[in-house]
């Protein structure tokens, strides 16, 4: 029988065991490489890789177990890019000028950040005797303020009154939320022990929203950056060191230092000797690309449209040229406009002369020249720039794919449309109960106005309410709390004058049978004619019309490239973003 009972029980086990769904981690992603989405073009999706995109995204910052359901949204945005991808190739970029020309502009910048590579930068020789000469020379580059490079965590009576676990608070007054958050700030202090356990207990807990992400990094600081008493505490730490929960008017902080750095010039160490590197090559490429220019602008010819020289360019087609750079590339007047203003600017001028305009054009054509000695020497052949001029051709191109279903910008429902929907979500618009408020009862009207002074200094109105509303001490709070109420709920003399209370404020005392009220208008949702709810329905109907766009062309693409989901989404878990690490095939 035993033995009959252990065999029932290790199955039972098994089975427990065996139907626990599987997840995606860190340690195990290698293991899930299987395909998840299929189509031609031997385009193939798998969950490892479907786990690596999320890591290396920004969408769940705060990390934690991703469902299934959220993924698959996840997974549409990348098939449906990936398939927007394919269609870019039948596309005629040239035939969409705004584009093209931004196209254009990219790979201009391309040749020409290629060119001065390979013939300003890469002329530079680096001499370490130079570069410490340089870094002594040039103390207005390399003196730094005393500082410190530090990360912290913060706990404030709002974020835990506002936060996850707000219903572990929301019985407490402002005073004992407040000494909670330094019970809480100090029992996290108890949990770090190490500078990596602190940024991961930061990412958790800490209630800086903007900092937590990166674990808590606030980066350098200087004296003076921050509300006291920060310099008293941060600078007197060493690196490494983390200190005791300290108060400010936000809450309360728990500060790591993890670098300091003194007044002056730091030495020449590995680190400052990189920046005094960089700084030195920009000093002498700067001094090699003024000559590369002197060399180059000596054989420059600019053919000028004579016609358009005292002509208004923002009154010429964005097309038309203006001028011609060596008889090889024409700058066109939408390439001109942007000199144009600044130089209108600079003068204080409605339009530049024509002496102002070839000044300006042969300005410009100094681009153009370095353009054409890109081509001249072969930039234009190098792997990387081939490579970039194919990205942003496809860029571009994909562009007009996605535009292609894109929702115009001034398409709008028809009104029949928008009256039916009024019509069928009726009570939304015109909320039976449209008004959330909270109330205090006392039973002198001169108590009451002082109340209301309180109230409007600043003092929490449902803290006020559990130490005056007349009722039993342990009942206030629920009873100051009326939530949402309708005309039919309160007396008419109550209703009025809550109507009557500006949002957010807190009403002068009105008289019931119960007593003296004084009311704090927390939302109002007033009723919405057909006229007043139709702009909130027409953009509740342009998402729609969007959503319906991006559905029928993404089911059109599915059927085009025989597209098929065939394995399993399982969960994901993910660390917090500032905790992730470099996903490793």
């Amino acid at each position: 029988m035993l033995l009959r009972f252990s065999t029932i029980l290790a199955a039972v086990l098994f089975l427990l065991v065996g139907c626990r769904p599987t997840m995606v981690t860190q340690e195990n992603a290698q293991g899930f490489d299987y395909v998840i989405v299929e189509g031609d073009q031997s385009f193939e999706v798998t969950m490892a890789q479907l786990y690596n995109e999320l890591k290396g995204s920004k969408l769940f910052p705060g990390g934690g177990i991703v469902e299934p359901d959220s993924i698959e949204i996840v997974l549409d945005s990348i098939v449906l890019d990936t398939l927007d991808g394919f269609e870019a190739a039948f596309v005629d970029l040239e035939s969409n000028y705004e584009l093209h020309r931004q196209y254009k502009s990219r790979y201009r910048d391309a040749l020409i950040a290629g060119y001065l590579d390979k013939f300003v930068y890469g002329k530079v020789e680096i001499d370490s005797q130079a570069v410490a000469d340089f870094y002594f020379s040039r103390p207005d580059l390399f003196t730094l303020p005393e500082r410190v490079f530090v990360y912290h965590i913060l706990i404030a009576a709002k974020g835990l009154r506002y936060g996850p676990d707000s219903l572990l608070y929301e019985d407490m007054t402002r005073p004992e939320v407040e000494a909670e958050a330094e019970k809480v700030s100090r029992e996290i202090r108890s949990m770090i022990d190490s500078p990596e356990s602190f940024k991961e207990i930061a990412a958790q807990y800490s209630h800086d929203t903007t900092a937590r992400s990166s674990g808590g990094l606030v980066g350098w600081a200087e004296r003076g950056l921050y509300l006291h008493p920060f310099d008293s505490v941060a600078f007197a730490m060493k690196p490494g060191d983390i200190s005791d929960p300290y108060e400010d008017s936000y809450g309360w902080h728990i500060v790591m230092v993890e670098d300091y750095q003194a007044e002056g010039m730091p030495p020449l160490n590995a680190q400052t000797y990189l920046a005094a590197a960089e700084n030195y090559r920009i000093a002498q490429a700067n001094i090699i690309g003024a000559s590369l220019m002197d060399t180059l602008m000596d054989g420059i010819e600019v053919r000028f449209n004579e016609t358009l020289m005292d002509t208004n360019l923002y009154f010429v087609d964005i097309r038309e040229w203006v001028a011609i750079v060596n008889g090889q590339d024409t700058i066109e007047c939408n390439d001109a406009r942007g000199p144009e203003l600044k130089m209108r600017n600079q003068y204080q001028v409605a339009n530049t002369t024509a002496e102002q305009k070839r000044f300006m054009l042969l300005e410009l054509a100094r681009k153009y020249k370095l353009i054409q000695a890109a081509r001249a020497t072969g930039i234009d052949t190098l792997p990387e720039i081939v490579s970039e001029r194919r990205g942003l051709w496809h860029k571009y191109s994909k562009t007009i794919v996605k535009r292609s279903y894109a929702i115009d910008p001034y398409w709008r429902a028809p009104d029949s449309v928008v009256e039916s929907y009024y019509n069928e979500h009726f009570a939304e618009f015109n909320p039976a109960k449209p008004m959330k408020v909270q109330h205090i009862i006392v039973q002198d009207s001169l108590f009451a106005d002082f109340l209301r002074d309180q109230a409007m200094s600043g003092y929490e109105f449902l803290d006020l309410a559990e130490e005056y509303f007349s009722a039993d001490k342990a009942d206030r709070r629920k009873l100051a709390d009326l939530g949402d109420i309708g005309e039919n709920d309160v007396s008419n003399e109550f209703w009025e004058r809550a109507r009557q209370t500006v949002l957010g404020e807190v009403s002068h005392p009105v008289r019931t049978e119960q007593g003296f009220h004084i009311i704090k208008v927390l939302e109002r949702r007033d009723a919405k004619s057909l006229g007043q709810a139709g702009p909130d329905i027409q953009q509740l109907m342009k998402e729609i019309r969007r959503q319906d766009l991006i559905r029928d062309h993404y089911e059109s693409l599915k059927k085009k490239y025989n597209v098929k989901f065939k394995g399993k989404i399982v969960p994901v878990h993910l660390e917090p973003l500032a905790m992730r690490t470099p996903f490793e095939w």
